[in-house]
């Protein structure tokens, strides 16, 4: 019924809470739909919880509000770890790429941070097959304060992953393993593994190593 059988604009203002990755926007966008369910006199809702690795945690049925804070307490039980420090940290990163995709990056670089020994080094495994983003091209600057003024000005859809690289990168060495071009990412400052292979002969250089899957949904709790 909505936004399918109401007036142009608000179909159009569908489409842009759709496409939005922002956190306002997802926030407006469950905003909406409660306000949708009540409208239509839907009172039972049902919240499927994801886990850390792209399966089921839980699938929850209660009243809206209630449900919502239930689904995130289930959320935070299923994908919470402990984090344990090494010089090497290997993240994957579920989902297809996209304007989102580069959300979940930098929730993969946030996480394995948390994870990695200093000058330790971090691989960022992903499916992303696309050019660097506009925001990203300016961690080529040498001066990480230029860098990170020009990548704060862009609103660019790859914000959030140049500035979670450019601190990432002050602390440890980074890979990509991904569809990307390596020279592009080597003017970044990221090295580039091309295939699994290169990935363990990585390995075979530390005594210890913590692989996350589905990193970009891992959340690090102190214990």
């Amino acid at each position: 019924l909505i936004p399918e059988f109401s007036d142009a604009a608000t179909q159009q203002r569908f489409c842009e809470l759709i496409s939005a990755t922002d956190e306002t926007g997802g926030l407006q966008r469950r905003g909406d739909v409660r306000e949708t369910a009540w409208l239509l006199g839907i009172q039972l809702s049902v919240r499927v919880v994801p886990d850390s690795i792209g399966g089921v945690a839980s699938i929850l049925a209660g009243m809206g509000g209630q449900l919502d804070v239930a689904a995130e307490e289930e959320l935070k039980q299923a994908c919470s770890v402990s984090p344990e420090q090494a010089p090497l940290v290997i993240a994957s990163v579920g989902g297809n790429a996209g304007a989102g995709h580069w959300r979940s990056l930098a929730n993969a670089a946030h996480a394995a941070s948390q994870f990695v020994q200093a000058n330790g080094v971090v691989v960022l495994l992903s499916d992303l097959n696309e050019s660097v983003g506009t925001a990203t091209r300016f961690l080529a600057d040498l001066d990480d304060e230029s860098a990170g003024r020009r990548v704060m000005e862009s609103q660019q859809p790859d914000q959030i992953i140049a500035m979670e690289l450019l601190r990432l990168r002050g602390i440890c060495r980074i890979y990509f393993c991904c569809g990307g071009r390596q020279d592009e990412l080597e003017e970044i400052g990221v090295g580039f593994a091309a295939n699994i292979s290169e990935i363990e002969n990585l390995c075979t250089e530390y005594d210890k190593c913590v692989v996350l899957h589905g990193a970009d949904r891992v959340i690090p709790v102190q214990a």
